[in-house]
């Protein structure tokens, strides 16, 4: 049941009964490492040497990712796996080349008939195929990412092109950096079924700030999503039991000011307890608030993990609290391709 609620979510089918449903392809929400998923599922206001990182902004493509490989691997819910690999390249005078390609496979599923009889079985997967490049100006960079996307449903299949723009800063002292992208301009392309109209892509526009402390190894960060929805985050369950008070009185359904503007941050910590070594917390107040059991929130929406440095490899392990039935792993590995180059 839930490897079916994940799979309409990410095809490119139209809904509108909730958040979750009403875009196509929203498996381009899906946190593409171990790192960024430990710091709540988004970061985009860091540059460092993470070559994933520019595929949360392009921007954020720098010199210090050049040469970097990397691989990441998501157990998520059933058996429904994605992984991606990233890679990031300096040409002079051009600027800051990265790319990567992320795959999705939902596993199979039964074929019947509308009497219920198996017929066999069929699988799903979906694509996304990435290119972009940055470029610095003084304190600021500016990039770009385009990627084609490609979903498939037994014989069934959907396309289509999206460009995202992203802008970061960073201050003198390389203490401060802040960023902002727009995610997800673009369409379905190619022909549809004779029913079909073309599903709207999840657009979004994100901006965070990442402080580094002078003298402590501890870096913070704040991100604001889904900054084009203030009012749009809420879901109302249909289904949620009405509340009454002690003179029996229906009790409207209210939403505290705080929780929705708590919804449209996601806060991150990595603390280096060594140049080698990585610790990595996070929350996400819109994830726990969706995804809590009526009775109790537990650890949804917050998240944890780690990495580690050997010589020009870099390993990474990131968990997410979704709700008391389910929780994602990740396992990245990244690579300084230039070192063992440098050796020889």
């Amino acid at each position: 049941m839930q490897k079916a609620v994940l799979f309409l979510c990410f095809l490119p089918l139209l809904a509108s009964a909730q958040i979750g449903g009403r875009f196509a392809f929203d498996a381009l929400r899906l946190t593409p490492n171990a790192r960024i998923n430990a710091l709540g599922g988004v970061q985009l206001s860091t540059l460092d040497q993470d070559p994933f990182l520019s595929l949360q902004n392009p921007a954020l493509s720098n010199n210090q990712m050049h040469g970097h490989l990397g691989f990441n691997f998501s157990n998520a819910l059933a058996d429904i796996r994605y992984g991606q690999f990233a890679y990031s390249h300096k040409i002079r005078q051009v600027g800051n080349l990265h790319g990567g390609v992320q795959s999705i496979n939902y596993g199979d599923f039964s074929r019947t008939d509308n009497l219920g009889i198996s017929n066999g079985t069929f699988t799903s997967s979906a694509y996304r195929f990435t290119a972009g490049a940055s470029r610095a100006f003084d304190q600021w960079r500016f990039g770009a990412s385009f990627h084609f996307l490609t979903a498939q449903l037994d014989w069934l299949r959907y396309h289509a092109l999206v460009v995202d723009f992203g802008a970061a800063w960073v201050d003198t002292t390389g203490y401060t950096s802040a960023g902002i992208v727009l995610k997800n301009f673009g369409s379905q392309i190619g022909p549809l079924q004779e029913s079909e109209s073309r599903a709207a892509l999840p657009f979004e526009i994100q901006a965070g700030i990442s402080q580094r402390l002078e003298h402590l190894p501890i870096r913070f960060s704040l991100t604001g999503i889904h900054l084009n929805r203030l009012m749009g985050l809420l879901y109302q369950d249909p289904d949620a039991p009405p509340e009454y008070d002690l003179s029996g009185q229906l009790v409207p359904v209210r939403k505290r000011t705080a929780d929705k503007i708590a919804r449209h941050f996601v806060i991150g910590a990595e603390l280096n307890i060594s140049k080698r070594v990585y610790l990595r917390a996070g929350y996400n107040h819109q994830r726990r608030q969706d995804l809590k059991t009526l009775n109790q929130g537990g650890l949804a929406g917050f998240g944890y993990g780690g990495g580690i440095k050997i010589s020009w490899f870099a390993f990474d392990y990131g968990f997410a609290r979704y709700h008391a039935a389910s929780s994602l792993h990740q396992f990245s590995l990244t690579m300084n391709l230039t070192s063992p180059i440098k050796k020889l």
